[in-house]
């Protein structure tokens, strides 16, 4: 290793020798490549290591911004600030975000995910005391979130993201532009009027105490004072809205129904959401669904794969859903997709028991 390193070196000081400015060029190649950092042990004030900082600051050592280095068409694959700083600071940005999500869509498929992930990370760091998080803000971004939660973007990495976790970064970063009762008005005022609940219950469920006894009971003091004292009425409203969408049947069109059903769990509602699951199990549509929210990836360094967790036993009957699995492969009128569905919740289900 130490060997490389010294190579390395000796190849780095051959190149900044041939340039005008020497210290420059040093400093420069630090700033652009962590690694030539490590043999140059230059000191560059606005140098970060973490890869959450680099994706902010848009460095060529992310994967996601090479393309602005060394393609001859960067503003194909990325977005101006002046773009971002519009999404930002609309009083609701649903018209602007549909208009950019119809963008993405027209480009080539390799390039819509990081797009989608550039656009998140640009947002996530764009709110600040000058441009503080408003209640229409987040109605608007939560109406227009599924469209990047279904399209999930997970990163290749061993301890990669996905859409989901950028979504919350951007709640995260404007909820911090306000104290504890502006964020509990705020996302009050989102709750009883957004299209979709996946973001916000799982945000809402992350920032506030779980009332199950199952539930975890690790929150810091932070986390569960994030939003004030009004955080518990934020839970009660956003628990009457999901109880509103399981009884007219809507829950299951929401864009990740898993988290509202977490969440309503997560409430003490353990009994209210089994019945719920089960009688989701005789309709086809909900059944699809729920041979398809359990399945999580597995990461590993013999291969990625999905599986079912056991704890999905706290929401919905497994054997039972096997069972409906089953039957629904066995149909003779069951679809190619059905059948895929089929075989890959089976599968899941076997490896989350082996587990």
């Amino acid at each position: 290793m130490e060997e490389r390193k010294r190579e390395r070196l000796e190849r780095l000081q051959v190149i900044i020798g041939r340039a005008s400015n020497p210290v420059g060029a040093r400093n420069v190649i630090a700033f652009l490549f962590p690694k030539a950092e490590e043999v140059l042990k230059t000191y560059v004030s606005f140098h970060t290591t973490s890869d959450r900082s680099r994706r902010k600051e848009r460095r060529i050592s992310d994967k996601a911004y090479t393309q602005s280095y060394f393609g001859l068409d960067p503003q194909r694959v990325m977005w101006s600030k002046k773009e971002v700083d519009r999404i930002v600071e609309a009083d609701n940005p649903e018209e602007i975000l549909l208009d950019v999500t119809k963008k993405i869509e027209a480009m080539p498929v390799y390039d819509r995910p990081r797009l989608r992930e550039v656009l998140l990370d640009a947002i996530s760091v764009s709110f600040d005391v000058a441009r503080p998080l408003k209640a229409t803000w987040l109605l608007g971004f939560a109406n227009v979130s599924p469209y990047f939660i279904k399209n999930r973007d997970e990163s290749s990495d061993f301890f990669g993201v996905d859409n989901f976790q950028r979504l919350r970064w951007i709640l995260k970063g404007g909820g911090d532009t306000l104290d504890e009762r502006g964020r509990s008005d705020c996302f009050k005022f989102a709750v009883s009027r957004a299209d979709d609940l996946s973001l916000l219950c799982d945000f809402v469920r992350t920032y506030t105490t779980d009332r199950h006894p199952g539930a975890r009971g690790d929150e810091s003091q932070q986390t569960r004072e994030y939003f004030g004292e009004g955080g518990d009425e934020l839970r009660e409203e956003l628990l009457h809205c999901v109880q509103v969408l399981a009884g007219t049947g809507q829950l299951w069109r929401q864009a990740d129904p898993s988290r509202l059903i977490w969440f309503w769990w997560s409430c003490g509602r353990e009994s209210e959401v089994k019945e719920f699951t089960a009688r989701g199990m005789q309709d086809i549509d909900s059944l699809r669904v729920l041979l398809e929210i359990p399945l999580s990836l597995v990461r590993s360094s013999a291969g990625n794969y999905r599986h079912v967790g056991k704890f999905w036993s706290s929401v919905v009957d497994l054997d039972a859903l096997k069972i409906k699995a089953l039957r629904l492969s066995e149909n003779g009128d069951a679809s190619e997709a059905d059948r895929r569905r089929v075989a890959e919740f089976i599968e899941a289900l076997k490896r989350g028991k082996e587990e």
